[in-house]
């Protein structure tokens, strides 16, 4: 798909939502989760990729059961998404060609929110379990947990840093959701941003972070040096209901943002963040 002129293109059309949208590390192909593919079109939901210069869209899960938020692993070779397959919402992986799903964790507590580390092997991802929402790790092929935040307040949605020595999450610590970072072996977080935030990502080379952020009742695309700092607005979407929170990402070679627009049935649309 052609999106140099910086024209919104679609990639998908179905009559059921296609949300969480993640693109491979290489990107050719994007994931998402639909009830597309079960038997009551519905409540249950199945991880898809599609290629994204067009083609048909390939189903990779079968068994009955909802699931979401597929992120691919850096070689671009496993999904890790949520699942209830269990009973309980937990952290599976799938081959990017499909085949057996793989249980990661295994805790009575529910687990989301989970991200790869830059090597590989380990998976990061926020749980209750402790009795609180915390940031937590886990060995990507399973074992044994480690818990990295203990606070009060609730911690989510973690990431690594690309060179694996920070990891960053949101929390309600202060006052609203902000962006916080903690050294990826355990330390004190630091706090880089105010306001209501969502969405989130580091630079390539892990000196900046995107993030959506809600000002004056508008979300739009923000970036923060890693270090913290003035916050730059780079998006402006007044008017228009964009859906972050389910699978707003950037591309591979970091030209475009791509999001979710409630106004057209969940599909997924690009857009060039320098317009």
């Amino acid at each position: 798909m052609e999106v140099e002129n910086g024209e919104k293109r679609r990639l998908t059309t179905d009559p059921f939502a296609q949300i969480y949208p993640s693109l491979s590390p290489d990107g050719r192909e994007v994931a998402f989760h639909t009830p597309r593919g079960t038997e009551d079109k519905g409540f249950n939901r199945h991880i898809w990729t599609a290629p994204v210069d067009g083609g048909p869209a390939r189903q990779l899960t079968k068994h009955e059961s909802r699931r979401t938020i597929p992120i691919w692993s850096p070689d671009g070779k496993e999904i890790a998404f949520n699942s209830n397959r269990s009973g309980n919402w937990d952290i599976w992986v799938v081959s990017a060609k499909g085949g057996e799903e793989r249980q990661v964790t295994k805790h009575e507590a529910p687990d989301y929110g989970q991200a790869w580390s830059p090597d590989g092997k380990e998976i990061v991802f926020s749980s209750n379990r402790s009795g609180n929402w915390d940031i937590w790790v886990i060995p990507a092929k399973g074992g044994d947990a480690r818990q990295m935040t203990v606070d009060p307040a609730d911690d989510w949605y973690p990431n690594w840093s690309p060179d694996g020595k920070w990891m960053l999450f949101g929390s309600n610590r202060v006052e609203e959701a902000q962006l916080w970072k903690i050294p990826a072996e355990g330390g004190n977080p630091e706090p880089l941003t105010k306001g209501n935030v969502s969405f989130r990502k580091w630079s390539p080379d892990g000196k900046k972070i995107y993030y959506a952020a809600e000002r004056n009742g508008v979300v739009n695309l923000w970036e923060v040096s890693a270090e913290g700092g003035p916050e730059r607005q780079l998006t402006d979407l007044q008017g228009k209901t964009i859906i972050y929170r389910r699978g707003a990402n950037i591309t591979t070679d970091w030209k475009y943002f791509y999001f979710l627009s409630v106004e057209d049935l969940g599909d997924i649309w690009v857009m060039d963040v320098a317009e």
